[in-house]
């Protein structure tokens, strides 16, 4: 169970040390908000917004889903680069 967490937080053995030490910084990043977010637990975020906004980027979303579903499936070819 250990082993899975530290994967998760990119810090198995997987990975190198480049990548560890980056994952540990990403996470101490992260520390101020959590700090804030646990600190201001108790408050209620309320938002308002038109219902043809929020139509808008559902429409946005859904056609992201449907380019990335038609999306040509590639193998992976030792041409391609990364």
């Amino acid at each position: 169970m250990l082993e899975k967490i530290l994967s998760v937080l990119g810090l198995g053995n997987g990975a190198g040390i480049a990548n560890k030490a980056l994952g540990i910084v990403n996470w101490l990043a992260l520390a101020p908000l959590a700090i804030w977010l646990w600190t201001h637990r108790d408050e209620q975020i309320t938002f308002t917004t038109s219902l043809g906004f929020l139509c808008l980027i559902i429409g946005a979303v859904l056609v992201l889903l449907e380019l990335e579903r038609r999306a040509p499936y590639r193998s992976g070819s030792p041409d391609d680069r990364q």
